[in-house]
């Protein structure tokens, strides 16, 4: 630990380490906090993939690919159709180690999206308060099992992050370099173009309208492809919508008759939208969300003027997530980072009568740190019992495919997706 911090330092090294990694080290507090949360999503790694969606698609879609050595449509799995640039960029990790060289490269990029939402945030926030927002959506429950599964989303939100850095760089940028990086997130999830408006908004007040429009219109161009092929397969350039009832099935199993009921429900909630992230059933964030739309109230009007393009960014973003079913944090987690620190803005811009108020504010999210990280030691229990050779591997399989889930999972690990193709 010792060498690594004199590494660290070294004015040599130092130009070539984020700068995240250069204040954690200096912080003693910050340091053993993200060691531990680290740790403990790296856990996750070294266990079978038994997430619903990476065994159902994300990795039979890799599986594939390699099988037939191109890439093309499978008639099972109708996500074969829509943009998958995770599962091909899946390809590499998983020649190499296999799944778990995947879920090692998603641990990576976790730690990728952490040191970008902290190269946005602390220009904004400062060091300590751009460090505690980064360690509050690092210990979010969704944030921890993405670190450790075959999922895509975490790659989606790089790219996301990476887009709202370039727009936000003060130096002359080009439109078109952002909108290369929008257009690679759109690749990778269909549901990105839901928050197009979100980033078209945010260009447009933080550079021009004409820097919005080219960024939008490449990141059209580099989606395009997928949409093309598309239709080449199916007919449809956005497969499936428009031809089957998948819209309709999910707002059925959330309990409602039709998407227009679903939507209506919805837009009703939209005043309750920061409750809503707060308290996410099973997808654990943080009350920061809360505490954030509480404090913004008082904060001066000159504040949220200078940061106009980020708030619009947030509220559009997240409204759209709240209309698309079902709700899940990892569909958001753009949203979430951003929004955290819109938060913790309003935290440090609070005015002096309401120091006291601020400090008691600041302690929740602590106690909702504490909280994430206990409910993650929880499954690491569970993961270790089979690292340690308590459980079997077929006994920990069988314990996660129940339901809906096993149907996807003994296709998986029967070799049904192995034997695809060949």
């Amino acid at each position: 630990m010792l060498d690594i911090g004199l590494w660290i330092k070294h004015k040599k090294m130092r130009k070539f380490i984020p700068d995240f990694f250069i204040d954690v080290w200096s912080s003693r507090l910050f340091r053993i906090l993200f060691f531990i949360a680290g740790l403990s999503h790296f856990i996750g790694v070294l266990v079978p993939e038994t997430g619903f969606d990476a065994v159902w698609y994300h990795l039979p879609i890799t599986q594939v690919f390699l099988n037939r050595g191109w890439d093309g449509f499978i008639p099972e799995l109708y996500q074969s159709a829509m943009p998958h640039l995770g599962s091909l960029i899946f390809v590499l990790p998983y020649v190499v180690f296999g799944v778990v060289g995947i879920k090692l490269f998603t641990y990576i990029l976790v730690w990728l999206m952490i040191v970008l939402m902290y190269r946005i945030a602390k220009p904004l926030i400062g060091i300590r308060y751009a460090l505690f927002g980064c360690l509050i959506f690092f210990t979010f429950h969704t944030v921890g099992w993405q670190a450790s599964s075959a999922y895509v989303d975490s790659v989606r939100t790089v790219f996301e992050l990476a887009t709202i850095r370039l727009i936000m760089e003060k130096k002359r940028v080009s439109p078109v370099f952002a909108g290369i990086f929008l257009g690679l997130a759109l690749s990778t999830k269909l549901l990105a173009f839901l928050m197009l408006p979100a980033f078209f908004l945010f260009a447009m007040i933080r550079k021009h309208s004409r820097f919005a429009r080219v960024m939008c219109i490449t990141a059209i161009l580099v989606v395009s492809p997928w949409f093309v092929r598309s239709y080449l397969w199916t007919g449809n350039p956005i497969y499936p919508l428009f031809q089957s009832s998948l819209g309709v099935d999910q707002v059925a199993h959330l309990g409602y008759g039709t998407v227009l009921s679903w939507l209506t429900h919805q837009v009703v909630m939209i005043p309750f939208l920061p409750v809503i992230m707060s308290i996410q059933w099973g997808d654990w964030t943080s009350p920061i969300f809360i505490l954030g739309a509480f404090s913004a109230i008082y904060v001066k009007k000159e504040v949220w003027k200078k940061h106009l393009g980020l708030l619009a960014f947030v509220l559009i973003f997240m409204i759209f997530w709240l209309l698309f079913p079902p709700l899940s944090v990892r569909y958001a987690l753009t949203g979430f980072s951003i929004a955290i620190m819109m938060c913790l803005l309003a935290f440090k811009n609070l005015p002096q009568k309401f120091y006291t108020l601020r400090q008691i504010f600041i302690v929740i999210c602590w106690l909702g740190i504490s909280f994430n990280l206990v409910y993650r030691f929880g499954a690491n229990t569970k993961q270790l019992e089979l690292l340690t050779g308590k459980i079997s591997h077929q006994t920990y399989l069988d314990q996660r495919s129940q339901g809906v889930a096993k149907g996807p999972m003994e296709k998986w690990y029967s070799g049904y997706w192995a034997r695809y193709g060949k």
